[in-house]
């Protein structure tokens, strides 16, 4: 089977990291588009093809260059650009479904390049903030969507969320977990004297950092003894290296539920922090339960995350206590979340829409 995905950004690389768990345990073509030149990271790239934007891509003159050194190397980009759109195009007329990933509505940005020819079969993953939908008075740091969400269902065969608190009913979709490559990554929870707490913000006001911040300065006056990590304005590699360090990773609370950074610690098995509104596992489909997941689950207060860390911190059960989450946090990541698992969701799906 072919497939073409289409992502204007790829944020965190999950559809890169989806791509990858359909490969790995499919013989199916599959090709990952972005629209920006966003995801290189530490000399790699993520993604097979980009359609960069003209505007931004092109070279701008300056005091280093001749103007005609600018207007060749214009024409070399647009050169490359328009190379890279007729492989996609190539790609896209010969595809069996078009798989769009974001928040964006299908055909937004890449129509001003590409034809989708009509009867191709679609499916829309969505995935952040750009579709959030739930009240500004209980979730004051989201957003309340781009687009309405009888566009989405009039543009698409098959409708998912990468996180269940975007699968709102009315969405008429699934849930299916984003991917991370666990089960090549080893155990490294190691408990110690001095715990480390992690946290990795993409986005401070998102993630509520601030509300993170304050618990912590709270726990700094209690007896026990920890170290902290912000880990930001790092790379990727940085980032992940640091986390293996940690106890215990604090993910986010306020919006969402957990995702990639969460998994990027999960997969080591770490024991980690989120906040997980309530009505994220009714809209898991029955995939996820207060029993089977092992995420520490806080709400957007200080006392919240106070109380979940001196949990886990207390004495004496703290070493065996925390090493039996971690090991479930690892078992869980391995089975639920590793490209073998999500690769076998996707080959479903596929299948089941052509």
């Amino acid at each position: 089977m072919n497939i073409v995905v289409l992502a204007k950004k790829d944020f965190g690389n999950s559809a890169f990291q989806m791509v990858q768990a359909v490969r790995k345990v499919t013989d199916h073509r599959i090709h990952l588009v972005v629209a920006q030149h966003g995801n290189y990271e530490d000399g790699e790239k993520y993604f097979d093809y980009c359609i960069a934007d003209y505007k931004k891509d092109l070279p701008m003159p300056d005091t280093q260059r001749s103007v005609q050194d600018v207007i060749n190397e214009r024409k070399h980009v647009k050169a490359q650009i328009k190379n890279e759109l007729s492989k996609v195009q190539k790609l896209i007329n010969e595809a069996d479904i078009i798989h769009w990933k974001g928040d964006w509505l299908p055909s937004d940005h890449f129509s001003s390049y590409l034809h989708i020819p009509e009867g191709k079969k679609t499916i829309i993953s969505v995935s952040g903030s750009g579709f959030r939908r739930r009240n500004k008075a209980r979730h004051p740091m989201a957003q309340l969507g781009w687009f309405p969400i009888r566009d989405y269902i009039e543009r698409s065969d098959y409708r998912t969320a990468f996180t269940p608190d975007l699968n709102y009913p009315e969405y008429q979709g699934v849930y299916t977990q984003q991917a991370i490559d666990s089960t090549s990554k080893s155990f490294l929870w190691e408990n110690s004297a001095r715990p480390i707490i992690a946290h990795s913000p993409s986005h401070r006001g998102k993630k509520g950092t601030d509300i993170f911040l304050k618990a912590i300065s709270e726990l700094r006056n209690s007896r026990f003894k920890f170290d902290v990590d912000i880990i930001e304005n790092v790379t990727k590699t940085e980032c992940i290296e640091r986390k293996k360090n940690a106890t215990i990773f604090f993910d986010q609370v306020g919006v969402g539920f957990y995702g990639n950074a969460a998994l990027e610690a999960m997969q080591f098995g770490i024991p980690t922090i989120a906040g997980i509104p309530d009505f994220a596992y009714k809209q898991s489909g029955r995939k996820l339960t207060l029993g089977t997941c092992p995420v520490i689950r806080v709400y957007p207060t200080v006392d919240s995350i106070v109380d979940a860390i001196v949990r886990l911190f207390a004495p004496p059960a703290f070493k065996p206590k925390m090493s039996t989450i971690a090991k479930r946090t690892k078992e869980f990541c391995d089975g639920f979340h590793s490209y073998e698992a999500v690769g076998a969701m996707w080959d479903d799906i596929y299948k089941e829409l052509r």
